[in-house]
């Protein structure tokens, strides 16, 4: 055995590196590679480096040799051993001086030199990462650590706490926004450069959608807002197409912009996200149907029989109820009107034949009156919410003719008011009007003298009738004799026409009205009381058996018998 080479020849191994930088075993001669590793990562199994030509194997557990290796098919290389392992030593000094000395040991049939290298490098240069700027939150982060140049000799490059140029991360979430990772380029021997990498976990907008409506009835406004189900990190940008906001609104929406199409976009992360169109849809109709009812009531119609007087001003509340909500409600009160007149506010001054009428009402009314007039009258109306007028032209031949005004309440037909009054022409031509009750207001040229001097001629005529009927009814009161007492039975036909009502003894009793009970309450009456005239009326009687006098009977009620 050659000198210094023992150890390439003796059960002891030693390890070199291959191109590749892996390692490389050297045991009597024979050079080894890796063939494979069993799970516990300690036990190797090595092949010989001859691939194809030589079936050597050995086993090694911790780099301690197990067992004795295998035949090869070719005689040992004590040189080649040698020069692999020279090389090898070579590398790896290299990484830690540029300069590299080593005293070749002599071997028989090689002669004893020293060696001097000056290796040519490479710098790693910058360090770089392939790692993204967002990892949304769910996916998975790889990426590698890496220099600018193939340094020579080479570099190490490794995320701190990983034994790998490479970083893997999987099921990113929100949580981890912010963690940092470092990267180290280790080259001739020290830490060269590094780099640190921040992870930012994005939050996606996730789906986009609207608030809009899916039927607007024509008239009414549209607002509604598109916006995203996630709250997007970073923060996502949403704008309806042509308008510099998230919200859309139109106003007064008619039948003409059914179908009109809008469109909203979310842009996230520089670019657009996602997008979302809404068709807009209008009608006259509600669709899906409305249900319309009153309150109280399970239906739209409102029904009340025998309406009195006593329901006047009652409130009625009906509500529209639709897409699951109360979408609008109105209130129905009725009142009124309770009367109505007609008056003459224009007779046709300076010979004019026409004429204006005014119609009013009176009470309260609520919520307001619809007034008509007779047909073929008017050939002018004006109406406001209390009043109106009708403008009329007359002839000769209108005289009498009757005029009606009726009001009626704007929310219940049925409750309504009507007057008339009949047209007087003169011959004079001054015209006024008689009122349903015969009471007249009259508004012409002449026309309030004329009445005025008959109305003083009339009222004297009866003041004189007045005067002497007076006296005469006093005159046959002061002859008339004095009622005696009649023992016997009154005749029912002496005081049928002054005792009209009979009562019963009790003070609460109500009056009897069958013919026998009338008829024997007179003769007891007759019996007991006469009548005592006063100033022409029988107003007082007296008591037969005590001759007092009382205002009335306490069984019989009397009354006049001059009452016609």
């Amino acid at each position: 055995m050659a000198p210094g080479s023992h150890f390439l020849l003796s059960s002891t191994m030693e390890f070199t590196f291959t191109k590749r930088n892996n390692r490389k075993l050297l045991h009597e001669g024979y050079a080894y590679v890796m063939d494979r590793t069993k799970a516990d990562n300690v036990t190797i199994f090595w092949r010989c480096e001859k691939r194809g030509e030589c079936k050597g194997r050995l086993k090694t557990v911790n780099d301690v040799l197990e067992g004795r290796p295998s035949t090869h098919s070719h005689p040992p290389s004590v040189a080649r051993c040698l020069a692999l392992k020279t090389v090898g030593d070579i590398k790896q000094r290299a990484k830690q001086s540029l300069v590299w000395q080593h005293t070749l040991q002599p071997i028989t049939g090689f002669c004893r030199c020293d060696v001097s290298f000056m290796l040519r490098t490479v710098e790693p240069g910058d360090v770089t990462t392939t790692c993204p700027q967002l990892v949304i939150s769910g996916q998975n982060l790889s990426c590698t650590c890496q220099t600018t140049n193939t340094a020579s000799p080479p570099a190490t490059v490794r995320w701190e706490g990983r034994d790998s140029e490479k970083l893997v991360k999987t099921n990113v979430q929100r949580e981890d926004n912010g963690t940092q990772f470092t990267c180290h380029v280790t080259w001739a021997g020290r830490v060269y450069t590094s780099i640190t990498y921040t992870l930012i976990v994005a939050v996606e907008p996730g789906s986009v959608t609207t608030t809009c409506p899916q039927l607007l009835i024509s008239g009414q406004n549209l607002s509604c807002t598109c916006q995203t189900t996630n709250t997007a990190s970073p923060p996502a940008t949403v704008r309806w197409e042509g308008r510099d906001s998230e919200k859309l609104v139109k106003t007064n929406v008619q039948r003409e912009d059914n179908g009109t199409q809008f469109t909203c976009h979310v842009t996230w992360t520089g670019r657009v996200y996602t997008s979302i169109n809404y068709t807009l849809l209008t009608t006259n109709t509600a669709s899906p149907p409305a249900t319309v009812r009153w309150e109280g009531r399970d239906s739209e119609k409102l029904v009340k029989t025998n309406v009195q007087r006593e329901d006047n001003g009652t409130q009625f509340t009906c509500h529209v109820t639709w897409a699951g909500r109360v979408y609008t409600s109105i209130n129905y009160t009725v009142e009124g009107p309770s009367d109505v007149v007609i008056s003459l506010t224009d007779a046709g001054s300076n010979g004019s034949s026409v004429i204006t009428l005014s119609c009013n009402t009176t009470g309260v009314v609520y919520p307001s009156v619809n007034f008509t007039w007779s047909t073929g009258v008017c050939h002018n109306e004006t109406h406001a919410a209390r009043s109106s007028t009708c403008t009329a032209s007359l002839h000769a031949e209108d005289d009498g003719k009757s005029v009606t005004c009726t009001a009626i309440n704007s929310n219940d037909s049925r409750i309504s008011v009507s007057t008339s009054v009949t047209l007087r022409i003169d011959g004079a031509g001054n015209i006024f009007i008689l009122t349903s009750d015969s009471h007249s207001t009259t508004s012409a040229v002449l026309g309030p003298v004329v009445g005025a001097a008959v109305a003083v001629v009339v009222a004297a005529v009866i003041a004189i009738l007045f005067v002497v009927l007076i006296k005469k009814r006093r005159r046959k009161i002061k002859k008339a004799p004095e009622k005696t007492i009649r023992s016997p039975p009154c005749q029912d036909s002496e005081f049928e026409d002054h005792i009209n009502v009979v009562y019963e003894s009790s003070d609460t009793a109500g009056p009897k009205s069958s013919s026998t009970t009338s008829h024997w309450n007179k003769q007891v009456c007759t019996r007991k009381y006469e009548d005592i005239p006063s100033e022409g009326y029988y107003s007082q009687i007296r008591q037969m058996a005590t001759g007092k006098t009382f205002a009335e009977s306490d069984r019989c009620l009397t009354m006049n018998l001059y009452s016609n």
